[in-house]
């Protein structure tokens, strides 16, 4: 090789371009970085939503431990009068009377002996428990799979609502009593019969009115559901002649009930249901009578047209909750908190809805229900009573909603 020829090739380095041309960057990758921007704001407000609800629930709670819970109290003490032996409908040192019948206050016996604050402390964490219980239940039911996130912004919806804070503050048994005909429900749906039963009656004792779910396991030909109820049933009422004077049924019959089925003073405005309603805005008697026939006819007559039909139950349980707080003449916004299952499972249909609408419309049910006054008498007296009755009109919306979507699915089999 000659020397200019050895001088060239040390000398040149291999080609590469000073100042090379910019890479264009793509599309895709430039509509991935916004997607994941968005996952990232999205996951980041409903962190927000979430431990700012949690924070302020947990200061609630702070405050219900430390000051007692008025129903809570009627039970726990009503309870402890059957201890004593004593008529707990009559005692008057009981912050208000009792409107449940002594079956009821036998689930309450094993928190009777423990001191009032320590039992009121356990009973605020069982419905807490009941409350993520039911919440975990209605969307397995309703939509199978879900992610934690959604389970947890949930959460927070439900802990926002003014029923779910009523039921904690009032120290009601609501959520309790959900939870526990959720999970009979569910184990229903995986063929447990009897144990599902058992937890049926048990649900029967706790809240009565409850036990109207009965009719849906007895239109469904679920006898042993049905049969282990009434055993459940039975057995406690066996096991109540060795705490309790039997003479105590007949004392709640003949004093207690004639003064539930008073109808005067049902237009208090925590009182949602369609007694509530009328009452809020006729002022006889008789009539106001009359008229809460006609619309509870109206409703029961709808309600058990679709329930008495083929169908998911998941869907008629959804249309059932609200019919039974439209019914009940003494439906306070604490009771609303079972409406936890039919949003979810309206909402579950709602997903594969394309009429934008219907979100909209659900929307607006859940702030009804969610919303409270604390000046109800201002509120009356500057509006019109009708907005007295958000928590009425949005179960009458929820309901309408569960009834048009049963009829959809049904048209398209």
């Amino acid at each position: 090789m000659k020397l200019h020829e050895l001088t060239l090739v040390v000398s040149s380095p291999p080609s590469v371009e000073r100042n090379p041309p910019k890479q264009k960057t793509s599309i895709h990758s430039r509509s991935y970085d916004r997607g994941l921007l968005r996952r990232r704001i999205k996951d980041f407000s409903i962190l927000t939503i979430v431990v700012v609800v949690l924070t302020v629930t947990l200061i609630s709670f702070f405050k219900i431990t430390t000051s007692p819970a008025p129903d809570f109290s009627v039970f726990y003490y009503g309870a402890k009068d059957l201890i004593l032996k004593q008529n707990p409908y009559q005692d008057p040192k009981l912050f208000t009377g009792i409107g449940y019948p002594p079956l009821t206050l036998l689930f309450f016996l094993p928190l009777a002996i423990m001191p009032y604050q320590i039992a009121q402390s356990v009973w605020l964490g069982l419905s807490f428990l009941s409350l993520l219980g039911a919440v975990y239940l209605s969307l397995k039911i309703s939509l199978g799979h879900f992610s934690r996130r959604f389970f947890w912004l949930v959460l927070a919806l439900v802990l926002f609502a003014f029923p779910t804070k009523f039921t904690f503050g009032m120290g009601q048994s609501n959520l309790v009593a959900l939870f526990l005909l959720l999970l009979a429900f569910s184990l229903f749906k995986d063929k447990k019969s009897i144990l599902a039963g058992l937890i049926l009656g048990l649900v029967c004792l706790i809240k009565p009115i409850l036990a109207s779910f009965l009719l849906l396991f007895f239109l469904k030909k679920a006898w042993i559901v049905v049969f282990t109820a009434f055993l459940m049933i039975n057995f406690f009422i066996l096991v109540s002649f060795f705490i309790f004077n039997p003479n105590l049924y007949w004392f709640y019959i003949n004093e207690i009930i004639p003064q539930l089925l008073n109808l005067a003073g049902r237009e208090i405005y925590y009182n949602q249901g369609i007694m509530g309603f009328i009452s809020r805005s006729v002022l006889d008697l008789g009539l106001r009578r009359n008229l809460t026939i006609l619309f509870s006819l109206a409703i029961t007559g709808m309600t058990f047209w679709i329930i008495k039909g083929k169908g998911e139950g998941k869907n008629k349980f959804a249309i059932f909750f609200p019919a039974i707080l439209l019914l009940d003449t003494l439906s306070w916004q604490h009771h609303f908190v079972w409406l936890i299952f039919p949003f979810i499972a309206i909402y579950s249909r709602l997903l594969k809805a394309k009429f934008v609408p219907l979100k909209l419309i659900l929307l607006l049910a859940y702030i009804l229900v969610a919303i409270n006054f604390k000046d109800p008498l201002l509120v009356g007296k500057r509006l019109h009573p009708l907005f007295l009755s958000h928590v009425f009109l949005g179960t009458i919306i929820l309901w309408g909603l569960g009834i048009y979507f049963f009829k959809k699915d049904h048209e398209s089999i």
